[in-house]
This record gives C-alpha cells, sequence and structure tokens, in this order.
C-alpha cells in the first residue's frame, strides 16, 4: 500500500537469525502473520524458514497477501554461512551469488560501502568442504531471485556472517554462536540497514508525488496530459534544487493551467540557458491540453 512506512525488508531463514533483529530494531509481531515482524522505525523483518523453497515459497506468499505493497522497498537478506577462508564472525556482502546446482549466478548491484565483498554459492544442503573461494549458504540466491521481482535491483543485498570454516566446522554452530556473532556484528547491520534505508527513501521520493505537485493539483483543473506534464516539471525543479522558484511560480496567479504549465517551462528554461520557452508558447496544444481547463474557484 502506498501508505507503507516500511523502507526496508529484512529476510532470514531462522529463527535463531531473527530473534538478535527483533531485538536490534525492536520488531513486534505483525498481526495477520506468524511470521513477519514490523517496527515503527520503517523495518520489517520476514522469517522464511530454510533452504531455497522455503524462501521462495515464503516471499511469493508476502507479496500475494500485500498486492498493493510498494514496489521501491530495499530487501536485505542476512544470515549466517560457511566460508573457506575468512574467520569466522568475518563478514561481507554478496556482490555475486551462485546458485550451486545449476551454476547460475547474478550480481548484486555494488552500492554499499565500507563492507567487504565477496561471492556467496547457495547449496541444497549445507557445505562441508568448502571448496571454493566463497561463502555457502542455503537461501541468498533464492532470496535475491524473488526480491529482485518485487523492487528495485540496487536495493537488493545480501549480507553474511561467516559461522563455520575448514578449522571449525558446522557441529560448533550452536544457538550461543549464532547469538554471539549477531551480537557482534550488531553495529554492521544497524549501519547497513540505515544506508539502505536512505537510499529507498530517495528512491521513493523520486517516484512519490512532489508537495508542490499535490498542492498544484488540487488549485488547477487538470487533464490527464497536464497533470503527467506537471509531474515531470516539479520533478525537475527539484532535481535543479530550484524549489523556491517553484514555490513562487505556483504561488503566482495564472489565468489557468495551461499558463501555470508555461511558466514553468520558461522558468526552466532560463535555468537551461534557454529562455525560449517564454509563456509557454512553443508548447503544442495537445502537450499543454489545449487551455481548456481553468483555476478552481474556492467555495
Amino acid at each position: 500500500m502506498l501508505g507503507d512506512p516500511v523502507l526496508i525488508n529484512l529476510v532470514v531463514a531462522h529463527g535463531l537469525e531473527a530473534k538478535p533483529l527483533i531485538a536490534l530494531f525492536d520488531l513486534q509481531p505483525q498481526e495477520d502473520s506468524d511470521n513477519v515482524y514490523v517496527s515503527n522505525s520503517g523495518v520489517r523483518l520476514i522469517v522464511t524458514g530454510m533452504g531455497r523453497q522455503n524462501v521462495e515459497y515464503s516471499l511469493a506468499q508476502w507479496v500475494e497477501t500485500k498486492p498493493s505493497a510498494r514496489r521501491d522497498m530495499a530487501w536485505l537478506n542476512v544470515g549466517i554461512a560457511g566460508h573457506q577462508n575468512l574467520a569466522v564472525g568475518d563478514t561481507l556482502i554478496a556482490n555475486k551469488i551462485i546458485s550451486g546446482p545449476d551454476n547460475e549466478s547474478v550480481f548484486p548491484t555494488p552500492i554499499i560501502s565500507g563492507l567487504k565483498t565477496g561471492t556467496v554459492i547457495t547449496v541444497d544442503r549445507p557445505e562441508l568442504n568448502y571448496p571454493k573461494d566463497a561463502a555457502y549458504d542455503m537461501e541468498a540466491f533464492a532470496f535475491w531471485r524473488s526480491a529482485a521481482a518485487f523492487g528495485p535491483l540496487d536495493l537488493v543485498q545480501s549480507y553474511k556472517i561467516v559461522s563455520d570454516n575448514p578449522d571449525s566446522s558446522t557441529d560448533k554452530v550452536t544457538p550461543n554462536l549464532i547469538a554471539e556473532l549477531f551480537d557482534s556484528a550488531s553495529m554492521e547491520i544497524e549501519d547497513l540497514v540505515l544506508q539502505l534505508k536512505a537510499l529507498a527513501a530517495k528512491q521513493q521520493s523520486l517516484v512519490s508525488d512532489p508537495p508542490a505537485f499535490v498542492s498544484a493539483k488540487a488549485s488547477y483543473r487538470l487533464s490527464v496530459t497536464q497533470e503527467i506534464q506537471l509531474r515531470r516539471l516539479c520533478h525537475r525543479f527539484y532535481a535543479l534544487q530550484m524549489g523556491e522558484s517553484l514555490e513562487v511560480i505556483l504561488s503566482a496567479s495564472h489565468r489557468d493551467s495551461r499558463a501555470l504549465i508555461g511558466a514553468l517551462h520558461a522558468a526552466l528554461g532560463h535555468a537551461d540557458g534557454n529562455p525560449g520557452r517564454e509563456g509557454g508558447e512553443s508548447l503544442s496544444r495537445v502537450e499543454a491540453g489545449g487551455g481548456q481547463t481553468e483555476r478552481n474557484q474556492a467555495s
């Protein structure tokens, strides 16, 4: 839903991975689900169960129950993984995720700063031999493929905490160890979530209606074409850091929506060094709506 305040969805496989995140982000159970938790700080946590099939099913089910959910949220998979060379407790953000059974690869966008990057290989059962210089997990590939269908590719990331390696086998991965690993990585996870939330907020601001557009839409009768054009113009003003100029133009009196759009084009023309669109006279009648609308009169 458009009013959804969530900026990032955290996805984990196991309750032992969920527990420290629930405490870290002060998450509460979502009323209509037994595996989803939410907070007042723009964070949602989805616990999928282990393995690629559970991840695919859980995320598909979540989307099915939220058909109008925003498509511009960040998605972050957090979980433990084995590694050939990294020490237990080391962390990485995936820059390549390989599906072990079929060798298919995906490449998350490297937008996160300050973290070690590396390859993650998703396998169907715990990897005990660590044949490659990579992290081994059971969910990352299915997570990325599913989440990439729901949100912007740049905002789909996978973060792994090394829990086992050739010198410390999976037999030593206990609930206490997992709690300790997440506690040690908590500041890094918080920073990662903050980075992704900021990027998601920026993405949402680009696709959401600017306040100036909402105000102008309430003051003028607009055709569908004019509404699209006005929205683009408002975004253009903000992109050029001309928000104050936009407010001045919108606060002035214009005979109708065509005159308003013409004034906006004229101002942008001057900003771009092309003052030739003075008054919007170069606009086609179709683009400007043919001058058929008038400013709404206050009742």
